[in-house]
């Protein structure tokens, strides 16, 4: 079973740190979390590295494109 979890884009009219909580908490269940901490902890650097693609290309995703210009 595969969960699919949604959250809402950001827009810049909605809540931003709310926003931030979603989306912490959507890197978390992805698996793709390391990368936040800014260091590779007790992982191998290519496996931050694409983690850290991940997160971006998903953080990227959530927002509008008003907003990311």
């Amino acid at each position: 079973m595969v969960n699919t979890i949604k959250i809402e884009k950001f827009a810049g009219k909605n809540n931003f740190n709310l926003w931030c909580i979603k989306m912490r908490a959507l890197l978390k269940e992805q698996g793709i979390c390391e990368p936040l901490s800014g260091q590779p902890m007790k992982i191998d650097k290519s496996i931050f590295e694409q983690q850290e693609e991940k997160a971006h290309s998903l953080i990227l995703l959530s927002l509008f494109d008003k907003v990311l210009y």
